[in-house]
């Protein structure tokens, strides 16, 4: 149960995420100056809902002689909530993409998308949602063929245990691409391992040198209005 309330929160932490990223885009100078604790309260609140509902919903039907793979969790979802997860996590995929190549196309507008830090933004987005599309998108929508058409015990088998290895990559992916692209990701993580090197130096007034998300939003923002 606990590993499937992980899996359904992760599924939704992803469109959390990708609606932070547009926030910072689309309202930069506003986005700095919100509470973070309300911010991040009624950012998460949804995705805990969803998950802990659909959980429970799929915990109400439970199969205790069902074999789930260890890999994937999901397929302890039996009858309706079954549908219901392939369904919401459909719907999830589509916004997820759909958020994604929205902040993209806005900060492709920007007079400054010429900029290496807009472009590194950018090229930090595509990745995010490529490796998104090729390892969640494509295990939704496995398990939605699965749910619709009739597949051989070995066929469906072997898409059970690719799936499982999509999921795994899907898990496993994010962390590097963020220490990868972001600087800001990675000067956190220094600062936790306590790390000191050039994006983790803190002057005297408590902010780190190297430059967040949303500062770079709104440098955009200022610079396009003079």
């Amino acid at each position: 149960m606990y590993g499937l309330c992980a899996q359904n929160l992760q599924s939704a932490l992803g469109l959390t995420i990708g609606l932070d990223r547009f926030l910072a885009v689309y309202y930069p100078v506003r986005y700095l100056k919100w509470s973070s604790t309300f911010y991040l309260v009624a950012l998460l609140f949804p995705s805990v809902v969803y998950a802990v509902a659909l959980t429970a919903y799929g915990y109400s039907q439970t199969d205790e002689t069902k074999i789930v793979g260890y890999c994937f969790p999901p397929t302890a979802f039996n009858g309706s909530s079954l549908t219901a997860w392939i369904n919401s996590n459909g719907i999830i995929v589509i916004l997820v993409i759909i958020i994604y190549s929205a902040t993209a196309i806005l900060l492709r507008k920007s007079e400054h998308a010429s900029t290496e830090s807009i472009k590194r933004v950018i090229g930090s987005l595509q990745l995010v949602v490529g490796v998104y599309c090729i390892s969640w998108a494509l295990t939704i929508l496995a398990n939605f063929l699965l749910k619709n058409i009739t597949f051989t015990t070995d066929t469906r088998n072997w898409i059970l245990m690719f799936t499982g290895w999509l999921v795994v990559i899907n898990s496993s992916c994010n962390f590097f691409i963020y220490a990868w692209r972001s600087t800001d990701f990675r000067a956190a993580f220094a600062k936790i391992l306590r790390i000191r090197s050039k994006s983790t130096i803190v002057p005297a007034g408590g902010a780190t040198l190297h430059r967040s998300f949303a500062s770079q939003m709104r440098m955009v923002f200022v610079l396009s209005r003079k």
